[in-house]
């Protein structure tokens, strides 16, 4: 057999090695890339500065906000139906 036959015969699996070998690169640039990405989304975030929460009261009101489509329902039962100013529907009552 001819050498050049035999070099012939060598590069398809040195082709495909190569095809591999770049193919991982490009894997270990996205990566580089999207680390990258989270270490300035982190750097960023640490530069963000938190609200102090509102202190909220623990007691239970016996007031709900109902969506329209319950307002039929609740007045079969006799609930007593608040309107307020700004339009929203609110019930009073034992639910």
């Amino acid at each position: 057999m001819p050498l050049q036959v035999k070099l012939q015969g060598a590069l398809g699996p040195l082709r495909k090695e190569l095809e591999e070998a770049l193919a991982l690169m490009s894997e270990e640039e996205e990566k580089t890339t999207e680390c990258q990405d989270v270490k300035s989304t982190l750097t960023r975030s640490e530069n963000v500065k938190l609200q102090e929460p509102e202190a909220v009261s623990t007691a239970l009101k016996n007031v709900y906000k109902i969506s329209l489509d319950m307002r039929e329902a609740l007045q079969r039962f006799g609930v007593k139906e608040l309107c307020e100013p700004e339009g929203e529907f609110f019930y009073q009552g034992q639910i």
